[in-house]
């Protein structure tokens, strides 16, 4: 996967409601998709961890929402594969004088073992929801990243 900076354009105002959901199981996906929409969130889902990454290279989001146990490439892969690209492209945006671009990504896992939260972020991840979730929860975690006003 090539790195590419964010393209004009696309930094709009929907991006700050804009969520990129990596999650391969259809049931979560629609119950988490009913609960952003629920809190006036637009939503791109990645069916598994290569796609996730590659949406994240190509869009702008305002959060990541990444579950960890996934075919194809699990979320601590592309949480790597995110970080990676994001230390490219943000050595790229500091060089023309910008500043550096980072999204927070948030793992969603059913995993509850000790030290897995830990794994989480040392795979480049901002913080961690067990499954299952609530509403309010959901909330509260992404507002923590991207404030309340957005």
């Amino acid at each position: 996967m090539e790195p590419q900076p964010p393209q004009e354009g696309k930094h709009t105002k929907s991006a700050a409601r804009r969520l990129l959901l990596v999650e391969d199981h259809q049931i979560n996906q629609e119950m988490c998709v009913a609960m952003l929409r629920s809190l006036g969130y637009e939503i791109d889902i990645a069916n598994d961890g290569r796609a996730g990454a590659e949406a994240a290279t190509k869009n702008v989001y305002a959060v990541i929402l990444m579950d960890c146990q996934m075919p194809v490439m699990d979320g601590f892969t592309a949480s790597l594969l995110i970080r990676a690209h994001e230390k490219t492209v943000s050595k790229a945006l500091l060089d023309s004088g910008r500043t550096e671009q980072r999204v927070p990504i948030i793992a969603l896992t059913a995993n509850v073992m000790r030290g897995y939260r830990e794994r989480c972020l040392a795979a480049g991840m901002d913080d961690y929801l067990s499954k299952p979730f609530r509403t309010h929860e959901l909330q509260a975690i992404i507002e923590r990243w991207i404030g309340r006003g957005s």
